[in-house]
């Protein structure tokens, strides 16, 4: 960190970029980074970073907390970025709390003697709690709807065998590894055993690049390599995940998980050993969702007509390093798999860097800084989808009005996703009424290839998360309020007036306040260089 405390930002952002690269599972790297965005004037992007640090380093670096916390915390206080308190949200990942009212059981001064306030769990899955019983009752119709998939994660976490996933370098052979970690001191006796008989092959390989990859014994399943081409026929038939784990070149892998479960059972025959098969495609689909989604959609909206013989172009939009950067090779490998290897993917995003050279046509590369960054960079091929994953469209803190935009004059297919019930809401009253746009959303459904891994979140309340649960495409559409800014930026041009006062006093006029200034200044560009 000494780059940040001489004050050369951007030499600390590409240090801590390296520490991460090495390191994914070290706190210390992401605070490099997260102290340089700070440093040019980024600080929502700091907190973004500090925030993803959280989750891959805590629980691996027993130092996470202490190291990144405090940072997270004082960023927040001075830009308000996150809602809501944050020692707040640290008590309800951490302590049981009414799911009807807040009220956190600690808060009970004297449970013994007030009985109205004394704290039940849901008896099946035991992951929802209240203060009382009628609290209980009031809340069993919600409850109900999800209780089952909250048993389903109960279940998993008091299995002796937990699935990981674990990805490798963009220039390894492998694009990434299925490891079990087996709790206990059976884990160590069979890591001890593996490592007996690796030899110097593959299996030796993987057990190698397990080694400090994370706390306990983990064990390798599988290297996923490449995945074999799937003809048009096959193409057709997939319509769900079981469709995809049914083609011929995957029904292999399922004997092998079972076999590997019966060995498993048989050494541990007093522990819950869990599903392997169940765990190994909650995993897997989390990892390859994003390839499948974009397929899907595609296919539905009759958008890969004689995909295999032309280029097809997709633009990533809001691309994080941590995410889609991580998992591109597998995202490149499955899509092209599908639909033929002509494909050309750009990830764009704040985050991203932009490569010092430009390829003549690159196959994958990336752009650093908004859509609309981009769009005015000058190297434009009109792409056949542009994508978002779990964007969060309505939250102001991106500026996505511009980008939808031109979506709707352009007339490129636009997907987002959703990773749960209320994202999905607000994202769709946001593009039908929020936006002040008309867009026209051609497919609007929940999901059949979304992760089938769930998380609960916030801990103990009702709310599935599932990566990719629902999507939305838009094709075409009307501009509606923007329609109207865009006639009077024209009127402006022509008056020679390019005054941001006299467009604010216009749109005040014309009843159109509500599309922000950063909005306005975007679409304004936009429309001068064609892209409107």
């Amino acid at each position: 960190m000494a780059h940040h405390y001489l004050g050369q930002h951007s030499e600390a952002l590409e240090d801590g970029e390296h520490c991460v690269k090495i390191d994914p599972f070290w706190a210390k790297g992401y605070k490099c980074k997260g102290l340089a965005l700070e440093g040019m004037k980024k600080p929502r992007d700091a907190i973004d970073t500090l925030l993803n640090g959280q989750k891959m380093t805590v629980d691996v670096d027993k130092n996470a907390s202490k190291i990144l916390d405090k940072l997270i915390r004082r960023l927040n206080k001075e830009t308000g970025y996150l809602d809501g308190d944050l020692d707040m949200l640290d008590r309800i990942n951490n302590e049981k709390y009414c799911v009807v009212c807040n009220l956190f059981e600690k808060d009970v001064k004297d449970p013994g003697k007030d009985q109205s306030k004394k704290f039940l769990s849901c008896e099946r899955c035991e992951m929802v709690h209240y203060c009382s019983l009628g609290h209980l009752e009031e809340n069993t119709s919600t409850h109900k709807e999800v209780c089952r998939q909250l048993l389903k994660l109960w279940k998993q976490s008091k299995q002796i065998i937990q699935v990981h996933l674990l990805w490798k370098d963009k220039d390894d052979d492998v694009i990434f590894l299925m490891a079990q970690q087996i709790k206990g001191p059976m884990g160590k006796k069979i890591q001890m055993m593996m490592n007996g008989v690796a030899g110097t092959g593959d299996l030796k390989k993987q057990m190698d690049d397990l080694k400090g990859c994370g706390e306990g014994d983990l064990i390798p399943i599988q290297g996923i390599r490449n995945f074999a081409p799937v003809s048009t026929k096959e193409q057709e038939g997939l319509k769900t995940w079981e469709d995809w784990f049914s083609l011929p070149d995957n029904k292999e892998n399922w004997a092998q998980m079972d076999s590997v479960k019966m060995m498993m059972s048989r050494m541990c025959p007093d522990s819950d050993v869990g599903d392997l098969t169940k765990d190994v495609k909650d995993a897997l689909t989390g990892a390859l969702t994003d390839p499948m989604t974009v397929f899907y959609a595609m296919k539905q909206a009759g958008l890969l007509t004689n995909a295999g013989n032309k280029v097809v172009r997709l633009h990533v939009v809001g691309a994080e390093p941590h995410v889609e950067i991580m998992k591109i090779k597998a995202f490149f490998a499955l899509l092209s798999s599908i639909i033929g290897p002509n494909l050309r993917i750009i990830l764009i995003g704040p985050l991203l860097k932009s490569p010092p050279v430009p390829e003549a046509n690159p196959v994958i590369t990336s752009f650093g800084g908004t859509y609309q960054d981009f769009l005015q960079a000058g190297d434009y091929k009109k792409p056949d989808c542009i994508v978002a994953f779990f964007p969060g469209i309505y939250d102001p803190t991106y500026n996505w009005l511009p980008t939808v935009a031109h979506t709707i004059v352009k007339d490129i297919p636009f997907l987002v996703t959703c990773t749960y019930e209320e994202d999905y809401e607000k994202t769709k009253e946001w593009l039908i009424t929020g936006s002040g746009m008309k867009p026209e959303i051609v497919l609007d459904c929940p999901n059949p290839f979304a992760s089938l891994g769930i998380c609960q979140k916030p801990a103990g309340s009702n709310i599935i998360h599932s990566r990719n649960m629902f999507y939305l495409l838009v094709k075409g559409g009307q501009l509606g309020s923007v329609g109207g800014l865009l006639e009077v930026v024209d009127d402006l041009e022509k008056a020679a007036d390019d005054n941001m006062v006299n467009v604010i006093a216009a749109m005040a006029k014309m009843q159109l306040a509500s599309i922000q200034e950063d909005s306005m200044k975007d679409l304004m560009k936009l429309k001068k260089i064609g892209m409107l």
